[in-house]
């Protein structure tokens, strides 16, 4: 009873965290409206309800970083399904160019540091560290994979993005069979900078192609 207490007290406390970073971002477009710095604001808020949170929890955070003992052959399936789904984006992108419905790419340094690099890192942090960790206490592996991802995939705030959901499953799979979430955290660092850039490689490549 004591566990099952602890993990929803845990997980109240990350619904906490991400309901007053969206409203501070909201809150931040409302005063700063036409500007990408509410994604900073948002993660800047994430990063430090964590911090807090693992200080009063005492909780272990190196264990995320243990020496990776096996599951290179899930970590190998994790890079080609993200490099194949990276190949679909990438058609998809140069379909939209070529018919003029791309939006034009700029580039934004908020925007940037936000989804690049922010997002990546406390994603990583809050679903394979956290969540997987609570939740294996108490579930079976299949549970522990379908409920982080489904996490990771409504987090994400976009129904169509089936890519989030199937990269939170191998993900999670990795995590479990690594102990070490640095894995999932590289491969996510690579995918969201690759996404990002995606229009303006395919607006590059059609324009040159045009031309």
């Amino acid at each position: 009873m004591e566990q099952v207490e602890k993990k929803s007290h845990s997980l109240l406390i990350l619904l906490c965290i991400y309901i007053i970073a969206i409203v501070v971002g909201v809150i931040t477009v409302i005063i700063i409206p036409n500007s990408k710095v509410y994604g900073i604001i948002f993660y800047a808020v994430v990063i430090l309800g964590l911090i807090k949170y693992i200080k009063q929890e005492k909780y272990d955070w190196r264990k995320w970083f243990s020496k990776i003992e096996g599951g290179v052959g899930r970590i190998i399936l994790m890079i080609l399904v993200v490099a194949l789904l990276l190949v679909v984006n990438f058609l998809f992108q140069i379909a939209l160019c070529y018919i003029g419905e791309a939006e034009p790419f700029q580039f934004n340094i908020f925007a940037y540091i936000a989804t690049g690099l922010l997002a990546p890192v406390t994603e990583e942090i809050v679903c394979r560290g956290i969540i997987v960790d609570i939740l294996q206490k108490k579930h079976k592996s299949v549970f522990v994979v379908i409920v982080s991802s489904l996490i990771f995939y409504v987090i994400h705030g976009n129904p169509i993005n089936i890519g989030a959901f199937i990269f939170g499953i191998l993900a999670s799979l990795t995590v479990l069979k690594t102990k070490n979430i640095m894995p999932g955290m590289i491969v996510h660092l690579i995918w969201n900078q690759i996404i990002y850039f995606l229009p303006l490689i395919g607006q590059t490549l059609i324009f040159a192609f045009k031309v």
